[in-house]
């Protein structure tokens, strides 16, 4: 007979949707934080930045399907064999849920950045201080609140998707 007492309950969806969550908005949130620093702060090359930009729209309108199959794609290949364990993975579902992610981070993360005056960056290199490190001693921090609520929407949208997770796994 079936031993029932280790199969079904809540424990282990919501063990999968707080592992899932964790390793998607890991990778989403340094790739998001990056690339809105490079589109507001650098932006060139102009036509790479537009690129970009129009990227992480078509992403963050793309159906949560679509990228399943696109998981299924690209990680389910021989050459990505290194990434799945018999063809089904956490760490592929958190790759593909972190593309969900993305747009909300980058989104957020931008407007903190763009609602820093520009007196404070004129302050930090008067004060001889270059662009590297104005962003990351002076603007980073300030943006700290709109990097945590992009990282907070992400998590909600990741943990909200389940339809990618029964595909790839």
């Amino acid at each position: 007979s079936l031993d029932q007492s280790s199969s079904g309950g809540f424990r282990d969806p919501i063990l999968g949707t707080i592992l899932l969550t964790t390793i998607g908005i890991a990778i989403a949130v340094p790739i998001g934080v990056a690339t809105a620093v490079w589109l507001t702060e650098y932006g060139r090359p102009a036509p790479l930045a537009r690129a970009v930009e129009s990227g992480v729209e078509i992403v963050a309108g793309t159906p949560s399907i679509v990228l399943a199959i696109f998981g299924l794609l690209i990680f389910q290949q021989t050459f990505m064999g290194l990434f799945s364990v018999f063809g089904r993975s956490f760490i592929t579902a958190g790759v593909m849920m972190s593309l969900v992610a993305i747009p909300m981070v980058i989104g957020a993360t931008r407007e903190a950045l763009m609602a820093i005056p520009r007196h404070v960056r004129e302050a930090s290199y008067a004060l001889g201080k270059d662009k590297a490190t104005t962003i990351r001693r002076v603007l980073l921090p300030s943006a700290r609140s709109g990097i945590a609520t992009g990282a907070t929407l992400g998590m909600g949208r990741i943990a909200g998707d389940t339809a990618i997770v029964v595909i790839l796994l």
